[in-house]
């Protein structure tokens, strides 16, 4: 074995690029396949003013006091040189280690190069690649698998850690001792107790305990109280069971109430919050505002600015105006930036006031935007207006910003007009296909959007994809390998929003044997999680209404979201939940329904002659009503059972159709008129309308295509990148509520009422928009 010298160092942090220094240094010799215990160089240094903060002081215990008295690196710099001078080098951490030596020697001028004058290996890397498949260990558990003993290494030092790493290089180089296959355990495991709940969320902005694992039945005392994990015996064992009146069922992947027998599936509620504050982040205004998120020097060092965050619109007196920056681009000489500057940290920054303003072809950007939502396609638009498809896509990209700036705006400033108003709110799922990403691989992805729309105004409240386009996603899909993800069950996952593998894509149809595949780039989100966070967005408008009829198709996910997620509006009785299911059987099943139905009226006491004079009198078919759900009502909520479907057959359809419907009331011991109205204009008629027009209006979500030959479907003209589908929904949906009226149906009906967009219908505008309205808006420079 040749010369070899070990070196470890402390230091004030992690980083000598960005300061750290060195206050120790060892090195111990090896001489014949043995440590020199006896011939050693250790010495303390004065880090030269640097302070040592906490987290370093908890590793190795050295002290700025203890310090101050000793030597600076560079007056121990000689006699270490000479010490270590023919020695070939060896660090346990070589990039650590060597990189702060270096950095050191550096700062009074030497010459020396350690990685050019001396041979330099790392310890830690030729043990990872021999015994732990390249991962790296730390010292501690690297010795561990070598039989060394530790016990000496109370605390990081130099020269302990010097003395372990050389006698784990002379095992590692020269004994025959075969290393442990996993290093040992030595703090004792945790004895495994039966919890098989999700922990209730700390939501990280709220701070609020997030917890939605209770019986989603309204009308049953276990609501909202949340199911708790087994008790314990005297001895500490969990008893069997769950702490109180529920059971987990289906192999521990359901919540079942022992009251009422209603089971559901289990929530991961970290998911949920994670999902829902991302599904907000993007409807949110991002006005400029102080950018100094972390002030240099002085008072609040290492802090942000107390204006950050605090955007010059709503806080104009914060910032001082610094003058004009006039556009250059030609026909812009109107256009300009203002300068502002924080009062507080004196930070300047620029701020655009028109939002085309730098864009040498803006004009053609009214254009484009009236092409992508009548139905154009990419590659047409490209020939069309002879610009190339890179430069659509940013448009695109433009187009969303400026919608979302624009309904952001207006519903915060106007959302008050809500409070004295009822909303009869519809919400349903709609499914598309984006085109496969790789040529080898011919498998599409499906996409889910849940919509809610208002009906009487056909306003669009939101519409939310089951994609996440600004994730991390290879760091997420590392994660999830590194923490097993796939061995756990979905409610105890870390990312359990995401879907990861293709196996776990989801079913848009009962019988659809459609393969699909999930995403190369960025992450599908599951239906569960995505239409929670698409209930959890629209909670400020549900709250700040008078009161809410939510109609909603027949689907279980929408069952438990709104009943969870929607839970307190719905046991305050502001919020009405009904499911709705319309028939499609044939004719002789909607005869017998409808004659079903007739049945219970009569039983109910309600006469054809009442059901005749009701539906010439809107007052006398709404007592009809209220007398007919208020028998129906209990009947289908009597828990003791009486063998009758939870679905009602709707005697009085606003359409021709037999539909049934499923009440999930908070409160049916008074069955008030507000009820029987809500029961009386069940309809899914304003998302039913939107998603006709998403069809219609955005290439990319046209009906999807099946091929004559092999079966594979596909979308003709869908995106590539789901991102683009994001975006073009979000575009359609601001340019419906706003620029889009009522115009052609008023025609239809000869009507010569003013025609009105549906933001103007609900109070949120008090005009028709254009689309030059859209993309000319700022908070700063409205119109």
């Amino acid at each position: 074995m040749s010369k070899i010298a070990v070196i470890d160092v402390e230091t004030t942090g992690l980083s000598a690029a960005k300061g750290d220094r060195i206050v120790q240094i060892a090195v111990v010799r090896i001489h014949n396949g043995k440590v020199d215990v006896k011939n050693y160089f250790d010495k303390y240094i004065n880090p030269d003013n640097k302070k040592i903060p906490k987290r370093a002081f908890d590793v190795h215990g050295l002290s700025n006091q203890f310090l101050e008295d000793k030597p600076l690196f560079k007056d121990i710099w000689e006699e270490l040189l000479a010490f270590i001078s023919g020695y070939e080098i060896v660090t346990y951490n070589s990039e650590f280690d060597i990189s702060f030596i270096q950095w050191e020697i550096a700062r009074f001028n030497s010459p020396v190069v350690m990685l050019r004058d001396f041979k330099v290996s790392c310890l830690m890397k030729a043990v990872a690649n021999e015994i732990n498949n390249g991962k790296w260990l730390k010292l501690d558990n690297a010795c561990r698998r070598y039989g060394i003993d530790i016990s000496q290494r109370k605390i990081h030092g130099a020269l302990v850690d010097a003395m372990l790493a050389a006698e784990l290089y002379i095992v590692f180089n020269e004994s025959e001792i075969i290393p442990l296959p996993k290093t040992p355990q030595i703090t004792p495991h945790r004895e495994k107790t039966a919890r098989p709940l999700p922990r209730a969320f700390k939501h990280p902005n709220t701070g609020e305990m997030v917890q939605l694992n209770f019986c989603k039945n309204p009308n049953c005392d276990n609501y909202r109280i949340p199911a708790t994990n087994p008790k314990k015996d005297k001895d500490g064992k969990p008893k069997r069971g769950l702490g109180n009146d529920y059971r987990i069922t289906n192999s521990g992947e359901r919540l079942t109430c022992q009251l009422c027998k209603t089971s559901t599936n289990l929530v991961n509620n970290r998911a949920f919050v994670f999902e829902s504050m991302r599904v907000q982040s993007l409807s949110q205004m991002n006005l400029p505002s102080c950018p100094n998120e972390k002030i240099a020097r002085g008072k609040g060092r290492g802090k942000p600015c107390i204006n950050f965050g605090r955007d010059i619109y709503s806080y104009p007196n914060l910032y001082a105006k610094k003058g004009k920056v006039h556009s250059q681009v030609k026909n812009q000489s109107h256009m300009y930036s203002r300068r502002y500057e924080c009062k507080h940290c004196k930070s300047p920054f620029t701020v655009k006031m028109f939002p085309e303003m730098g864009q040498t072809n803006a004009n053609i950007n009214e254009i484009l935007f009236r092409g992508l939502m009548n139905k154009g396609v990419i590659n047409r638009l490209q020939e069309q207006i002879d610009i190339p498809a890179m430069l659509i896509y940013k448009r695109i990209q433009f187009f969303y910003d400026q919608c979302v700036l624009f309904d952001s705006f207006h519903m915060q400033k106007n959302l008050n007009v809500l409070k004295n108003k009822h909303l009869e709110i519809s919400m349903d799922r709609q499914h598309y296909l984006a085109n496969w990403n790789d040529k080898n691989d011919n498998r599409p992805t499906k996409l889910v959007n849940t919509s809610s729309v208002e009906n009487k105004s056909r306003f669009v409240l939101a519409s939310t994809l089951n994609f996440d386009f600004l994730s991390d996603y290879e760091h997420i899909k590392s994660q999830y390998k590194k923490l097993k993800e796939h061995e756990k069950p979905r409610h105890l996952k870390q990312y359990a929003q995401y879907i990861i593998e293709d196996k776990d894509m989801e079913s848009d149809d009962v019988g659809d044997l459609l393969n699909t595949r999930a995403p190369t780039k960025h992450l599908l989100v599951q239906q569960t999680y995505s239409l929670m966070a698409h209930l959890e967005l629209l909670k400020p408008i549900y709250e700040k209404s008078q009161s809410i009829n939510l109609f909603a198709d027949d689907d279980e996910g929408f069952e438990m979201g709104i009943c969870l997620v929607l839970s307190g509006l719905i046991k305050s009785g502001k919020l009405t939940p009904i499911l709705i299911k319309a028939d499609r059987n044939n004719a002789s099943q909607m005869q017998d329904k409808r004659t079903w139905s007739e049945q219970t009226l009569h039983d109910a006491g309600i006469s054809q002659t009442d059901i005749n004079a009701g539906k010439q009198d809107y007052a006398n078919l709404r007592d009809l009503n209220l007398k007919y759900w208020t028998a129906e009502l209990h009947r289908l909520f009597d828990y003791q059972g009486n063998g009758k479907s939870e679905w009602i057959t709707h005697p009085f359809p606003k359409a021709k159709a037999t539909i049934e419907i499923k009440p999930l009331m908070g409160n049916l011991n008074k069955v008030s008129v507000a009820v029987s109205e809500a029961l009386l204009q069940v309809s899914t008629h304003g998302v039913d309308n939107y998603f006709q027009m998403t069809r219609r209006r955005i290439n990319m979500l046209e009906r999807p295509i099946t091929s004559a030959t092999n079966t594979h479907r596909w979308n003709g003209y869908a995106s590539y990148n789901p991102k683009w589908v994001v975006m073009l929904l979000e575009i359609l949906r601001v340019y419906n509520n706003y620029v889009l009226t009522d115009e052609k149906t008023l025609k239809n009906k000869k009507s010569v009422k003013t025609p009105l967009t549906p933001a103007e219908k609900l109070g949120i505008a008090n005009k028709q928009y254009t689309i030059s309205d859209i993309l000319d808006f700022t908070p700063l420079n409205r119109h």
